[in-house]
């Protein structure tokens, strides 16, 4: 029985761990979705102004945000991005319970 021979430097490397390199692929994709969901509050609250979608629907879809509307810079961002650049004047935000 002899020992394998080793491969001459001319042969080309093969990857042991082929599928680690699409491992993040989703990670680009997963942000954009984010960052969609984030921007989506402004004009969710603008269709809710204007009687197409209940406020309690603009509520139940941006939960998330709104427990995050315990951070103060959160609270202060997102008022701006929905009076500043959607005019939404009717905003109404529930207090998250702690």
């Amino acid at each position: 029985m002899s020992a394998p021979e080793p491969k001459s430097p001319a042969e080309p490397w093969e990857d042991p761990y082929p599928q680690q390199k699409h491992s993040l692929q989703w990670l680009p994709g997963f942000f954009l979705l984010f960052v969609l969901y984030v921007l989506g509050i402004g004009p969710a609250c603008r269709l809710a102004q204007n009687g197409t979608i209940a406020w309690d629907t603009v509520h139940l879809i941006y939960t998330p945000l709104n427990l995050a509307a315990t951070l103060q810079p959160v609270v202060a961002v997102v008022q701006c991005y929905i009076r500043d650049v959607w005019q939404v004047r009717a905003l109404r935000i529930k207090p998250s319970s702690p």
